[in-house]
């Protein structure tokens, strides 16, 4: 179950991410702070602004609001699927990502500047909302003739 701290950090990571205007390795680190909790020491992320992540390279850290397929890393199972529109309309161009899973009136939706950061975002969305265990549809009996 997830605790009121971790709740409020997917928060203000969803934000941050809407409103970055590029790519933000301290977002990137705060990201992996939620995807990642065990790869850091306490003393990180109780600290993080404290952190400089430019030190960090792409194996350490990954570069979610700069590339898409790392942005993919943060939706909860691989089983959500996600779709990416591009909005231009009255002078404002951003994309939007959509992910979902099973119940098609279980979706997130994020805007962002970049695909990655629609991606971080829709996707912290998704591990805010999404049920504790991936839902997968039940499979009948086999039938044999």
């Amino acid at each position: 179950m997830v605790g009121q701290t971790e709740l409020v950090a997917l928060g203000e990571c969803c934000e941050r991410c809407e409103r970055a205007d590029g790519p933000d390795r301290k977002l990137d680190l705060a990201i992996d702070l939620i995807v990642r909790p065990d790869e850091w020491s306490p003393k990180v992320r109780n600290a993080v602004e404290a952190t400089c992540p430019d030190w960090f390279d792409d194996d350490e850290l990954p570069p979610y609001t700069r590339s898409f397929d790392a942005a993919l890393n943060v939706l909860p199972t691989a089983d959500w699927e996600y779709s990416l529109e591009w909005q231009a309309s009255s002078g404002i161009r951003e994309m939007i990502a959509i992910v979902k899973v099973g119940d098609p009136m279980l979706f997130m939706e994020a805007e962002a500047a970049s695909p990655a950061l629609a991606m971080c975002a829709a996707a912290l969305r998704a591990r805010y909302q999404a049920p504790a265990e991936p839902t997968t549809p039940k499979r009948g009996p086999e039938v044999t003739a």
